[in-house]
């Protein structure tokens, strides 16, 4: 049995309790949630079936104790203080956050010179495949083929362009050779003028409940490459993350992404 530390009751924390309950193979060790939101918590987990013994904490050192590998849904501000926790406590950290920032990041890398350390912006699977097919795109088309990413993600979702956006951006320009930061085009109110020649030019909808879709073009003037991936459940992210936990927990101490498990 592979016990699963759960930081984040969200939607997303919410979908990878109910993968737990259905998996013969997973036990839910802990969940942690922000200081003063243990009750809320505990009443939606209730609701999915949660047994009351499984504890609800706001330290994440405090529900790490009896678990083999953690996986963090929770807000951005709490990547360090979780990175840091498990790096001390020695369990292997599967981390799906995005809108990280500096320090988040750097929390992620330090930490994984002690512990295997996984991290997606997207925890999806077909993701991770299309951010290998965007990367051969990029590096046989080149730069006489424009290139632009579409994502719309459900009126919630607070980070735009999406981090998947972002991270299908980078792949593309590596693939061309390029530094991401300088052909990274997103006129979000419409003052930056038009695009240069080379840029990858995003564009963002907010609309509904739409769990997520990231098409990455490619055009020249004769013909025009499109690849798509569109969310249909989000317990494909779910699904995602506790297949890289189980995956991960055997890994060296290290920096891991989804590509490494799909290799």
């Amino acid at each position: 049995m592979l016990r699963i530390a759960l930081i984040g009751a969200g939607r997303m924390g919410q979908a990878i309790v109910s993968e737990i309950a259905t998996s013969p193979d997973l036990i839910l060790a802990g969940v942690c949630v922000r200081e003063g939101g243990e009750s809320a918590a505990i009443t939606r987990l209730s609701a999915l079936g949660v047994s009351p013994d499984v504890p609800v904490l706001s330290r994440p050192q405090d529900i790490l104790r009896n678990a083999d590998v953690v996986v963090d849904f929770s807000l951005p501000d709490a990547c360090e203080s979780v990175a840091n926790a498990a790096g001390r406590q020695g369990i292997p950290l599967v981390c799906g956050l995005t809108g990280i920032d500096a320090r988040g990041r750097s929390a992620l890398r330090d930490a994984s010179a002690h512990i295997p350390v996984l991290y997606e912006r997207n925890m999806s699977l077909g993701i991770a495949v299309m951010q290998g097919l965007v990367r051969q795109a990029a590096s046989v088309l080149g730069s006489d083929f424009s290139a632009s990413i579409a994502e719309t993600h459900h009126r919630h979702k607070r980070d735009a362009p999406s981090g998947t956006a972002l991270q299908l951006g980078e792949v593309l320009a590596a693939g061309r050779g390029q530094p991401f930061d300088s052909v990274y085009y997103y006129d979000q109110d419409g003052t930056l003028g038009p695009p240069a020649a080379g840029d990858i030019v995003y564009s963002v909808t907010r609309q509904g409940e739409n769990p997520g879709e990231h098409s990455v073009i490619f055009a020249s003037d004769n013909e025009v490459l499109e690849l798509t991936h569109r969310v249909t459940n989000r317990r494909v992210f779910a699904q995602g993350a506790l297949r890289a936990a189980a995956w991960l927990v055997s890994q060296p101490a290290g920096y891991y992404g989804l590509s490494d498990l799909v290799a």
